[in-house]
């Protein structure tokens, strides 16, 4: 593969000086460094991904999920629907809803809705919705 990729050269890349004033902190190698760090990756597992388009798509999984919807069903289960990515970047296998606990897997042939039970009482949740190819 070209060493003149995108994702190749965005990888390697390594600013020399500070970021011009009010410019945003994060960059592109900031966002790969924190979704390596939850995927457990090393940056040379990084780097052969990077040269495979097939494979950094894998990687990155899809994009474009917009935040769900939850309906307060009673003091211990909501109902969560969601629609279903804008880039799928494959074919999505599950869906993954973290509440940050239960983290429940939803196959899509059950569709983009799940009747979520026996949450604690009054408790407020930050419900998130991940799609897995």
């Amino acid at each position: 593969m070209s060493k003149s990729r995108h994702p190749l050269i965005a990888l390697m890349w390594n600013p020399q000086r500070a970021r011009k004033k009010g410019r945003p902190q994060g960059t592109w190698r900031r966002l790969v460094e924190s979704e390596r760090e939850e995927s457990r990756e090393t940056w040379n597992e990084l780097n052969w991904l990077a040269h495979d388009r097939y494979e950094w798509r894998k990687f990155l999984g899809p994009a474009g999920i917009l935040p769900p919807d939850v309906t307060s069903l009673n003091p211990t289960s909501v109902l969560v629907t969601w629609s279903p990515p804008l880039q799928p970047n494959g074919v999505v296998e599950s869906y993954v809803l973290r509440f940050p606990n239960p983290r429940i897997q939803v196959s899509p042939s059950n569709g983009t809705r799940k009747v979520v039970e026996e949450l604690i009482p009054y408790t407020e949740y930050a419900v998130t919705v991940t799609a897995c190819t």
